[in-house]
């Protein structure tokens, strides 16, 4: 009875005073996910560490105020836009909800860029023509040498510097086992939500008899999707048959090279870092005792900010209906705006349910 009692009372104690810290390390480990990028991925992951060492501070203004934040100390150059791979690392939020008795595990990712934007056309070979300079108009906005399927890349559209992206994936705070029904949230751009778990996991590479949890990323955007595919959204459709004339896409169809999480660095140290700890005191000092620097130091926008014209905005007329169609299907910021991030710390899904897209 006496070693009985000496066995269970760790766990007992556990259960009473909140999550084990050690068990939440052991889910962190286990489901650190998969990402796997598109084959013509250029932006790759990258680490803090190596993030700011091709940043250098900048001031913006925002909302008529003024803000510091982070900007590439070389826009134009491949190296700083290109991430480091070998050097990645996702960055963990952990929240509590003592009432339902989870935690969701938010696994952040870093790129020190989000590359141009896939825009999908119509063939216009075989719907009537809807303006005459239709070819000069797709000329000034596409990279009309890259077509795929009737996608194309988009020329510098949709670009900003820095990319911060998650996926959560919800755990029982007694057991550390992922969740059935609502298992995993992808941060899908414009229509992001949770997933059962038959959706998402799959065996790992590391551990074959292990449920993982895999993650696609979009070309140059890195929207996150539970499988290779071609996703379009924000589509215009032609009125009376339904056919999509164009619309953005997330293009994640095409598999390239993937990085595991889950798998310790080459010195044994792992691929992930907690830096936040929502709802629960005695686990954050347990988990986190000192909250990183960077979270203090760099509490703005993680790229540059810029405004700009859209590609017809000094022609009369078509300039203004130009901006009304940019506008009609969610775009408009795409051509108008350069936007680095808000750190992961300042957007509402750090303490606050996730509930839709990010």
């Amino acid at each position: 009875m006496k070693s009985w009692l000496l066995l269970t009372l760790p766990s007992l104690l556990a259960a009473g005073d909140g999550p084990d810290p050690n068990r939440v390390k052991e889910a962190i480990q286990r489901y650190a996910p998969i990402l796997v990028l598109h084959d013509d991925e250029k932006y790759l992951p990258t680490s803090v560490e190596e993030f700011l060492a091709v940043t250098t501070p900048c001031t913006y203004k925002e909302d008529g105020k003024d803000h510091k934040g982070l900007q590439l100390k070389n826009n134009a150059d491949m190296k700083m836009r290109g991430g480091n791979l070998q050097k990645a690392k996702t960055y963990v939020n952990v929240k509590v909800d003592k009432a339902s008795g989870t935690l969701d595990l938010q696994y952040w990712f870093l790129y020190a860029f989000n590359g141009p934007g896939t825009i999908y056309t119509a063939d216009f070979k075989s719907v009537p023509s809807v303006a005459p300079g239709l070819a000069w108009f797709t000329k000034r906005i596409f990279d009309t040498n890259q077509p795929k399927i009737n996608t194309y890349e988009l020329k510098e559209l949709g670009v900003h510097e820095g990319d911060w992206e998650h996926l959560t994936v919800r755990v029982s705070a007694k057991d550390g086992r992922i969740v059935t029904d609502r298992a995993v949230f992808m941060s899908a751009h414009g229509s992001g939500g949770w997933l059962p778990a038959a959706k998402v996991l799959d065996k790992g590479i590391t551990d074959p008899t292990a449920d993982r949890v895999w993650a696609y990323a979009s070309k140059n955007g890195h929207a996150l999707f539970p499988r290779a595919d071609r996703y379009l959204y924000s589509a215009v459709k032609m009125p009376g048959t339904g056919k999509v004339l164009f619309g953005m896409v997330n293009d994640a169809s095409k598999v390239g090279s993937s990085i595991d999480y889950g798998r310790a660095f080459a010195d044994r140290s792992p691929r992930w870092q907690i830096f936040g700890v929502q709802g629960d005191d005695v686990l954050r000092k347990a988990l986190m005792p000192t909250e990183p620097a960077f979270i203090q130091k760099y509490p703005d926008r993680w790229g540059r900010f810029m405004t700009k014209k859209h590609p017809l905005e000094d022609i009369k007329v078509l300039g203004g209906l130009m901006g009304d169609l940019l506008k009609k299907v969610g775009a408009y910021d795409e051509f108008t705006l350069e936007a680095g991030p808000q750190p992961p710390w300042k957007k509402d899904i750090w303490t606050a349910p996730e509930t839709g897209g990010h």
